[in-house]
């Protein structure tokens, strides 16, 4: 039997949505990991650490922004508190979109009368 050019493409897009959920569930595990190291209790408390210390800090050297030169202390740490809290979430949604599709609904079976 021939296939016609609807099933051809209908076997294709099965074939790319397998696809792309295998190179989903093999990307998922870095991913976790990733997650993992920023969100686990040693970059908690790193983190922590890091606010404490932009509150104690008195290397302040503000600047207009979008002004090059000179920073204080206090901005690399802040500038570092913001980069991790950023790249937490990133990696937690980055979790999050390679988790597996849920099963689509079987159609419903045409009524026979």
């Amino acid at each position: 039997m021939t296939q016609t050019d609807a099933e051809k493409l209908a076997a294709a897009e099965a074939a790319m949505i397998a696809a792309t959920e295998a190179a989903k569930a093999a990307r998922l595990p870095s991913a976790q990991a990733a997650a993992n190291l920023l969100t686990g209790e040693d970059a908690l408390a790193f983190l922590s650490a890091l606010k404490a210390a932009v509150e104690a800090s008195v290397d302040d050297l503000p600047r207009p922004l979008g002004t090059p030169g000179s920073e204080g202390t206090k901005q690399m740490l802040q500038r570092i508190i913001t980069s991790m809290e950023g790249g937490s979430a990133t990696a937690q949604a980055r979790v999050a979109a390679l988790q597996p599709a849920p099963e689509p609904d079987p159609a419903p079976e045409p009524d026979p009368t």
